[in-house]
C-alpha cells in the first residue's frame, strides 16, 4: 500500500478515494499521515479508530510533521486541528498506562479510520475576514493576505494626508503673497470666533487662516469642551466640522438660549437633503472640504458685513433662503 521507502512521505494516498467534493488539504494530508503504519511509533490511531493520538509531541514535531506540512512547528499543528474543529480530549488510563502521560489525543467526528468517504465533511472555520474567499489557505498565506491588504489601506491613507498637506502648503504660500502684494487688505476683520475641527491638520489649516486675517481664534477639541467655552465667553462666530460627535445636539442647545451667534459647519460633502435638514438646525452656512483659504476668508467677511453676505451655499444647493 505505501509503496517504497523513497516514497514513503507522498502526501496523497491511494487510500482517499476520488470524490466530487474537495477535501481540505490539511485534512488530507493529515488522515494520510494518521493511516500511514510507518508513522505509529509518534502517531497512530486509537483502537476503536474514532480519534488519533500523538505518542510523543516534540518527537512528533521533530521527526514527522516537517515531512508533510514543510514545518515542524507543533503550536501551529494544533492551531491548524482547532480550525478544522479538532478537538483535543482526556485520553483513558489505558492509553496512557500504554504510552504515557504525555501522550495527545484529538478526535472529530468525521475523522475515522479506513473512513475517507467522510473526509469532505470537515470544513474549516470561516472568520468574518474571510467570508468573501472561495478557497482555503494556509496560515502562511493567510498572513501574507493581511498583511498586504493593511499595506494597502495604509498607502491610501498616506495618499490623502499628503493631499491635504499639499493644499496646506500651497495655500499657506498663497496667504504670504496676499499679505505681502495686495493692497488694501490689511487685518480689519476682528471677530472672535471659536474654532472645533475634527482632526488637528484642518484645525491647523483654518485658525492660520483666520489669524492671518485678524480674528481671535479659541480651539475647542470635544463636544464638552465646546458648551465649556460657549459658557464662559461671548463669540461672533462658531465654525465646527460636522464629523464631530454630538454635534447636533450641540447646535440645539447653542440655540435655545443665542440666536445671534453666526454658526459655520464644514463638512467633506453633503446631499441637498442633509444641506436642509444641518441649515435647518439653526446653522448659517456650510463650507465643502477640501476649501480654499479665499472660500473661508469670504465667508468671514460676509458676515463681518451682513449687506455684502452672498449666500453662497443656499445658491449651491439650490434652495431659496
Amino acid at each position: 500500500m505505501f509503496g517504497d521507502k523513497k516514497n514513503y512521505y507522498k502526501f496523497k494516498s491511494d487510500s482517499v478515494p476520488s470524490m466530487h467534493k474537495p477535501i481540505a488539504e490539511f485534512v488530507d494530508k493529515l488522515y494520510n499521515m494518521v493511516q500511514d503504519n510507518l508513522n505509529e511509533p509518534y502517531i497512530r490511531w486509537n483502537s476503536d479508530g474514532k480519534s488519533f493520538i500523538i505518542i510523543h509531541p516534540p518527537e512528533f514535531a521533530r521527526c514527522i510533521l516537517e515531512n508533510y506540512f514543510k514545518h515542524a512547528n507543533l503550536s501551529s499543528f494544533v492551531r491548524q486541528l482547532n480550525k478544522y474543529h479538532f478537538h483535543k480530549i482526556k485520553s483513558s488510563e489505558n492509553i496512557i498506562e500504554a504510552f504515557g502521560s504525555q501522550v495527545w489525543e484529538f478526535r472529530n467526528p468525521d475523522f475515522q479510520k479506513n473512513r475517507p468517504d467522510l473526509l469532505t465533511r470537515i470544513k474549516r472555520k470561516r472568520s468574518s475576514n474571510e467570508r468573501s474567499f472561495r478557497s482555503y489557505y494556509d496560515t502562511g498565506s493567510n498572513i501574507v493576505d493581511q498583511t498586504s491588504m493593511m499595506q494597502d489601506q495604509i498607502l491610501g491613507t498616506l495618499k490623502v494626508i499628503t493631499r491635504y498637506f499639499q493644499v496646506i502648503i500651497e495655500d499657506l504660500n498663497e496667504i504670504k503673497k496676499f499679505i505681502l502684494h495686495e493692497k488694501g487688505l490689511q487685518p480689519t476683520i476682528f471677530a472672535n470666533i471659536l474654532l472645533a475641527e475634527d482632526n488637528v491638520t484642518c484645525s491647523t489649516y483654518a485658525s492660520v487662516i483666520l489669524k492671518k486675517i485678524g480674528c481671535a481664534v479659541t480651539i475647542a477639541e470635544s463636544e464638552d469642551d465646546i458648551m465649556e467655552k460657549l459658557s464662559g465667553d461671548k463669540f461672533d462666530m462658531v465654525i465646527f466640522s460636522l464629523g464631530l460627535p454630538n454635534i447636533n445636539s450641540v447646535v440645539r442647545s447653542l440655540r435655545q438660549y443665542d440666536n445671534s451667534t453666526i454658526i459655520i459647519a464644514i463638512s467633506e460633502g453633503l446631499s441637498k437633503e442633509e444641506c436642509v435638514s444641518f441649515l435647518s438646525l439653526g446653522i448659517n452656512e456650510i463650507l465643502i472640504k477640501p476649501y480654499h483659504h479665499d472660500a473661508l476668508v469670504q465667508l468671514i467677511n460676509n458676515y463681518c458685513n451682513p449687506k455684502r453676505r452672498t449666500g453662497a451655499v443656499w445658491k449651491q444647493y439650490g434652495i431659496s433662503h
